[in-house]
């Protein structure tokens, strides 16, 4: 198991913690690089040829190839079990979150009364959209946003802590792989353009948008979420990490920033945790908050191609499975096109595949990415849609 790094704010697990969720970490890599295969083996030899005898033809979609799947034994049990081992790794870390939440929220206390560097601004009145409040995505119970105390940091302490087990420690030590892969994309990108100020939209603990700020060091750097906690303990981190970055709890449909802002709007994986109005609402906001040349750039999980519908069955697991709802819907987006239908329809759209984050990071996951059912925890390159404001 990788080695996460350590600052003060972060769950430290004692030892009984930490063996249970090594043993929940070495059960889910088993389960996906030694049991999960034989899935495909079963549809290949059995049930592929069984519904081309029946139909005269193979499966057209990842619909029809999960309807098969989904009578077959194997694939039922591989499938709760993947499904358990989710819900015992967040639940391993809610244990030392639980333990030390009290000194947690003593010493963002601390942070935020001798801050330094970066801002925080919290909302008393703001509404958290249905979309997160409904759905606790990829089965983290709380959610982002769950409060139960004054100044609370738990849901903050708990996505950081495991994500980095979920994604098997492929975002590297500081878990900011998406952002590093992000940044290194904007900078290969776009190398004539001036950024001087930076918007990274749906921040969580703000990973990625200190790897911005580290990326480009004389911006302006703002995170913004929706989630208290995450953004208390995104402050707490960045100050702890002597990095300069503003935080502000806000919606990403409608940001209270004034028109032509920021000169980069960005985002790391965050859109299919959204609905799809949501996204389109995201998109027209970000066209809203650039400066004139300012750049778009909203990093995401690699679209279906519908060239190979078992490869998309496997990779649309979270769909149904892990508290993703809208995982399958915005992989199924094109969004250059959403994004001209949008606002950006006079301006320079595209998408392109490039970095992902253990790239970036320059790390060989121990799970290959073609045997993973579900999201590829790192290993698959990302997808990028980019606009240049005309």
């Amino acid at each position: 198991m990788k080695v996460q790094e350590k600052h003060p704010i972060i769950a430290n697990p004692n030892h009984d913690e930490d063996s249970r969720t090594k043993f929940v970490y070495q059960l889910s890599n088993y389960l996906r690089s030694d049991i999960t295969p034989n899935n495909e083996k079963i549809y290949k030899r059995k049930l592929l040829p069984e519904f081309i005898k029946k139909n005269g033809n193979k499966p057209k979609n990842r619909h029809q190839v999960r309807k098969i799947m989904e009578s077959d034994p194997q694939y039922q049990i591989t499938s709760a079990l993947q499904r358990a081992s989710q819900e015992y790794m967040w639940s391993s870390v809610a244990d030392t979150v639980e333990r030390q939440l009290p000194s947690m929220i003593d010493h963002y206390r601390k942070i935020k009364k001798n801050s330094k560097l970066g801002s925080l601004t919290l909302s008393n009145n703001l509404r958290i959209p249905s979309y997160l409040t409904e759905n606790h995505h990829h089965c983290m119970a709380g959610g982002y946003h769950t409060e139960t105390r004054e100044d609370d940091v738990a849901m903050g302490a708990l996505y950081e802590r495991g994500t980095f087990i979920y994604v098997d420690g492929n975002f590297g030590p500081k878990n900011d792989g998406l952002g590093v892969a992000l940044s290194l994309f904007i900078k290969s990108k776009f190398k004539e353009n001036k950024i001087k100020r930076i918007l990274d939209i749906g921040c969580t603990v703000g990973a990625s948008t200190v790897a911005l700020k580290e990326f480009f060091p004389e911006a302006e750097v703002w995170g913004i979420d929706v989630s208290a906690p995450c953004l208390r303990y995104a402050h707490a981190r960045a100050e702890h990490l002597n990095v300069e970055v503003n935080f502000s709890q806000e919606n990403a449909e409608k940001t209270s920033f004034t028109d032509g802002y920021f000169d980069l709007v960005a985002s790391a994986a965050m859109l299919h945790e959204t609905s799809k109005k949501a996204t389109e609402n995201i998109i027209k906001e970000s066209r809203r908050l650039l400066s004139h040349k300012g750049i778009m750039v909203h990093q995401e999980i690699q679209p279906y191609k519908n060239e190979n519908e078992w490869t998309d069955f496997t990779r649309d697991w979270d769909t149904y499975n892990n508290n993703e709802p809208y995982w399958g819907s915005l992989l199924d987006l094109n969004l250059a096109e959403t994004a001209k239908e949008n606002g950006w329809f006079n301006d320079n759209v595209f998408t392109e595949i490039s970095f992902g984050p253990a790239e970036a990071k320059n790390i060989n996951p121990q799970v290959e990415a073609n045997k993973v059912m579900g999201a590829s925890r790192g290993a698959r390159g990302m997808n990028y849609l980019c606009g240049i404001k005309s």
